[in-house]
């Protein structure tokens, strides 16, 4: 993809031949008013379809009447939120006549994987790199801009997080050519990639800004063309200048409702992402070349020493010597792509993931009396222990880093602290259930399943276990 994707672009992107799959050419790109006719119409049919429904609905039938009178409500909301919204523009944006050529799902889910766990975090790093001044604007403090910069998503410093999301301006569902071809992002390094998940098709919203996109495409129905159609509808993209620079939202006036960036708390499942994001960091990582020797030649040093690699390397930086951490450091730094991967990544997401556990196990250990804490406690515990981080401890022990270091003995701790923490409660369960009365319910549910017993336990042929309501017979 030679541009990136605009406000100014976006339908010259879109309308260029061959950028859908229907067998005609792509219509000429409507106007902006043209679009917003062509919705409105849509919009008073279905008003016009729903009302119609109502009037002709049996008038003894209250069940099918009441549910077209909600029809006409759902109808008229989309009438009146479609004007709410073509009015009421986030600032920074416009809205532009974009075409939508509707992918298969399993395109979409290719590009979504390479997205998520390669893309994603390489854009939060570029914008990290570039745009602080941008981000700042936004609303997120330094510290969360620091944590841009190694691909990780913006936090104050002490477990709060932001709801933002990255967005494409083109859509995945919709990206027509750019969901099926792949070429070097210059943004990205030249890294291969989905045309549809170059840097330059990305835009950070908070939140609620997103949310009115997807409202807007919503109401346009594009998502529910069958694959491989097209038609052009209004796209909310990002206006670029040289003052704006497009890839980050422009904070919203006071009186708006899109105003503010909200905060979220750190949750499990930022770990779990965490987690799977720097699996395929270090994949990619044994694939560049001389790296998976240089790795296996560290890993016999250390076994030589009856200890890992991390901790090899950190005795040998204790001691001043060069070592492992030394080799490691310059093999990393004659390749600009392993020197990227390494420490602009992949040693970020190290301390990332050792952070998250130990807060997440601070924050949920603390509470645990009732059934939703405990419940939480497993959760984490399932998550920490499952096939996807234990793989990864294991990967991160052979890597001469500091921060695989620090990884190593806070999750040794956290070993110890965990399997306390599951006897415990373990041992409560069992006390609890012991001591716990025998009820009625629990003598019924021993009985084996017989579906001639019905609720009153009464015989009869093949019985009736409907639940009857009063005055039923």
């Amino acid at each position: 993809m030679a541009k990136r994707v605009s406000a100014e672009t976006i339908t010259e992107i879109t309308g260029a031949p061959g950028f859908g799959e229907q067998k005609t050419p792509i219509p000429a790109a409507p106007t902006v008013q043209q679009v917003i006719d062509k919705t409105r119409l849509r919009l008073a049919k279905q008003v016009f379809a729903a009302e119609a429904w109502l009037d002709a609905a049996d008038p003894e039938n209250e069940r099918a009447i009441e549910m077209c009178k909600k029809d006409v409500k759902l109808a008229k909301e989309s009438q009146l939120m479609f004007e709410e919204l073509i009015v009421d523009v986030p600032k920074g944006f416009k809205l532009v006549p974009t075409f939508y050529s509707r992918i298969t799902t399993d395109e979409n889910n290719l590009i979504k994987d390479e997205y998520s766990f390669s893309v994603r975090p390489r854009f939060l790093k570029f914008l990290g790199d570039n745009y602080g001044d941008d981000l700042r604007a936004l609303g997120i403090p330094d510290a969360g801009i620091e944590r841009m910069k190694g691909g990780l998503d913006p936090s104050d410093g002490n477990d709060t997080f932001y709801r933002l999301n990255v967005d494409h301006i083109v859509e995945r569902a919709g990206s027509g050519l750019m969901g099926k071809t792949r070429s070097p992002d210059p943004d990205n390094g030249n890294r291969m990639a989905y045309n549809v998940n170059h840097l330059g098709n990305f835009v950070l919203l908070p939140e609620q800004v997103h949310e009115y996109k997807n409202k807007l495409n919503d109401l346009q129905v594009a998502s529910d063309m069958p694959f491989g159609k097209g038609k052009w509808i209004l796209m909310m993209a990002p206006e670029r200048n040289d003052i704006h620079h497009g890839f980050v939202a422009q904070p919203q006036p006071s009186n708006s409702k899109l105003r503010g960036l909200q905060e979220k708390p750190l949750l499990s499942y930022h770990a779990q992402y965490s987690a799977t994001t720097m699996a395929r960091e270090i994949s990619e990582l044994k694939q560049l070349n001389g790296m998976r020797p240089l790795v296996r030649g560290m890993i016999e040093t250390a076994e030589a020493e009856q200890t890992t690699v991390a901790e090899l390397a950190e005795t040998q930086a204790r001691q001043k010597k060069g070592g492992l951490r030394k080799s490691f450091n310059d093999a990393v730094s004659k390749d600009v792509e392993s020197d990227i991967l390494i420490n602009g990544l992949v040693r970020p997401a190290i301390k990332d993931l050792t952070d998250s556990f130990a807060s997440l196990y601070r924050k949920i250990s603390k509470s645990t009396a009732q059934p939703r804490e405990r419940d939480a406690f497993w959760d984490l515990l399932r998550l920490y222990q499952g096939d996807e981080v234990t793989n990864l401890r294991a990967d991160v022990a052979a890597l001469p880093v500091p921060e695989a270091a620090e990884m190593v003995n806070v999750f040794r701790q956290l070993d110890a602290d965990f399997n306390k923490l599951a006897a415990k409660l373990k041992a409560e369960d069992a006390i609890s259930r012991a001591n716990r009365p025998a009820s009625n319910d629990d003598k019924f549910a021993k009985k084996p399943y017989n579906r001639n017993n019905n609720r009153g336990g009464q015989s009869g042929g093949r019985g009736d276990s409907r639940i009857k309501r009063p005055g039923q017979r």
